[in-house]
């Protein structure tokens, strides 16, 4: 369970998320949704332990810190290496530092990082450079080496941004395989994907936290009663214009 408190964002003396309150269950994917600057990337950045709230409180029940929690950017942060290189590494120094809780210890590095290319179906450009890559295949290199951490959180931020179609739909495959072994929050812009994909949806406006509601609830508000008219027709204009 994630449980936000109050929590609040200031940097550079601008409050960027505001009085976030919530809970996040432990199963399925969350979807953060918004419009451009509301706050989904510093709500995940927040949820990752990368930013500290200037008030408030994040709690994580039970409590996890790396690679259990792992955050994959939008723009993915790959070495300047191999596709290889960049699975096996830091699964070395996972196994060095912090053994896997949910891997066979008879598993290696190497064995865990080939079946990392085979589940996101890179095996073919596993000896190429990363940065040589496109966008898409370098967002599958980065989903690649999150499963291959084996996280119980996994944190991801608008992967689809600008892909075309049939890249969009193998990572979303992904996406929701990685929901069987642990708790997915990603943040999207792309209002059907987050139709597809999301168990619950937390709706941010301006760094505020407008509604967290259940994807059925959320997509079918029109005669729910629990739901203020206002934030109702918010939701109707989001869902109509994202």
């Amino acid at each position: 369970m994630i449980v936000l408190k109050a929590a609040t964002v200031v940097i550079n003396s601008r409050t960027c998320l505001d009085d976030i309150t919530m809970s996040i269950k432990q199963q399925g994917i969350t979807m953060v949704v918004g419009a451009n600057g509301c706050g989904k990337t510093l709500l995940l950045r927040l949820i990752a332990g990368l930013l500290p709230p200037a008030s408030g409180q994040l709690t994580i029940n039970p409590e996890l810190r790396y690679p259990y929690i792992t955050y994959v950017p939008s723009t993915p942060a790959l070495l300047d290496r191999s596709v290889w290189d960049n699975i096996v590494l830091p699964l070395g120094i996972q196994v060095k530092n912090n053994p896997p809780q949910n891997s066979p210890s008879s598993i290696t590095p190497a064995a865990r990082a080939q079946a990392a290319l085979q589940w996101a179906d890179i095996e073919s450009i596993a000896q190429q450079a990363a940065h040589s890559l496109s966008s898409g295949q370098q967002q599958l290199v980065a989903l690649a080496r999150a499963w291959a951490l084996a996280p119980q959180l996994l944190l991801v931020d608008e992967p689809c941004a600008n892909l075309d179609p049939n890249r969009q739909q193998h990572i979303e495959s992904l996406i929701h395989d990685m929901q069987s072994q642990c708790k997915v929050i990603m943040s999207s812009h792309n209002i059907r994907q987050a139709e597809r994909l999301a168990d619950d949806v937390v709706f941010l406006e301006e760094g505020k936290l407008l509604a967290h509601l259940p994807s059925k609830q959320f997509f079918n508000h029109e005669n729910d009663k629990t739901i203020h008219e206002s934030l109702s027709q918010k939701i109707d204009t989001f869902i109509r214009y994202a």
